[in-house]
């Protein structure tokens, strides 16, 4: 009861009745802060675990071999120009 008293300007008696709602006050945070923080733990393992779980969805677009998006078009002759 100490580290609550005196921490408004009213009357000892109206001051006193102030008390078990500060203190419920600080419960109910800590009890909530808990609960946030056990929450956001849990959610931040459940994405790590999806993330990292299952493999990437196939490219369904990509039906020829990379090897033929990476060869060079064949030389040709540039047309000579008109006079």
């Amino acid at each position: 009861m100490n580290e609550y008293s005196n921490f408004t300007s009213l009357a000892p008696q109206d001051e006193a009745s102030m008390v078990v709602f500060e203190r419920s006050t600080q419960e109910n945070l800590q009890k909530s802060m808990m609960i946030a923080l056990i929450a956001a733990v849990g959610i931040g393992l459940l994405s790590v675990v999806i993330f990292f779980g299952f493999p990437p969805p196939a490219k369904k677009h990509a039906a020829e071999p990379e090897k033929a998006q990476t060869q060079k078009a064949p030389a040709e002759a540039a047309p000579t120009p008109a006079k």
